[in-house]
Parts: C-alpha cells; structure tokens; sequence
C-alpha cells in the first residue's frame, strides 16, 4: 500500500476501528501494528498512537475509554 497517502491513512485508521474489541480487555498498540502489518499496512508503533489519538477527536466516548487504556504502556 502507498505510504502516507490520505487514502492509507483512511482506510488504516478504519480498520484499527474495526480491530478495537468492543468489550474485553482490549488490545494494545502493538497488536494493532502487528495486525496491521500482516494486513499489509506498513506502520510503526508510534503510528498507530497517532491514529488512536485522531480517532478520539472524532469519535464518541464509547471509543475515549478504549482508546485511552490502549495509549498505557504495558
């Protein structure tokens, strides 16, 4: 996929949408990268907290909870 293309941002940050579990313990921001770049996506770590913040911009506060656990070091 193109690097830093609007498009691979979008469709990136779309599916880290779809990747974050609803319910359950979540899932960390390396497990995204690594999902992600099985899925092709070229990204790094520090990426995906970039997204994650952006996403909690936008979106509700059903996603303010996840997104903030996932920014925790583990």
């Amino acid at each position: 996929m193109p690097k830093d293309s609007s498009r691979n941002i979008l469709l990136r940050q779309w599916k880290i949408l779809k990747l974050i579990p609803t319910i359950g313990s979540g899932i960390t921001s390396r497990q995204l990268r690594d999902i992600l770049s099985d899925l092709g996506f070229s990204v790094t770590k520090r990426q995906i907290e970039r997204d994650l913040l952006q996403l909690q911009e936008v979106f509700s506060s059903q996603y303010v909870l996840i997104i903030q656990n996932l920014a925790k070091p583990v």
